[in-house]
Order: structure tokens, then C-alpha cells, then sequence
């Protein structure tokens, strides 16, 4: 199966606390934003103790975790 390459773009304290603006991820098919969530938290260090992730938007709508 073909990965799903994304850009993932940071607002606010989000990223403040990545210290970058964007970022591309290969993601498996079928990933969700709950599975973005807990791989950004494992990155970058100022996101682990964040356990809700925040709102996220795909393509320009909201969508759940």
C-alpha cells in the first residue's frame, strides 16, 4: 500500500511549541488525526504532555479526532 504524504501547518502556540510553521509526514493509508496527534506528541518533545489533541482541520473543515 502507497503511503499518504501530508503538510501539516502550525498555528499559534502549536507552533510555538514545534518551533516550525509546517511540516510534510508519510502516513500510512487509513491514518487518522488521533494518529497525527500521538506521532507529532512522540516528536517534539513540547508537545508530549499534550494528551487532547487541538482542533484540527483537514482540507480546510474541521474533522474529529
Amino acid at each position: 500500500m502507497m503511503s499518504m504524504n501530508v503538510r501539516l501547518l502550525y498555528f499559534a502556540v502549536l507552533r510555538d511549541l514545534a518551533g516550525r510553521s509546517e511540516e510534510w509526514l508519510d502516513l500510512p493509508p487509513g491514518s487518522r488525526a488521533s494518529d497525527v496527534w500521538n506521532m507529532l506528541r512522540e516528536r517534539h518533545r513540547a508537545l508530549a504532555g499534550y494528551r487532547q489533541a487541538p482542533m484540527t482541520a483537514l482540507n480546510e473543515s474541521y474533522a474529529g479526532a
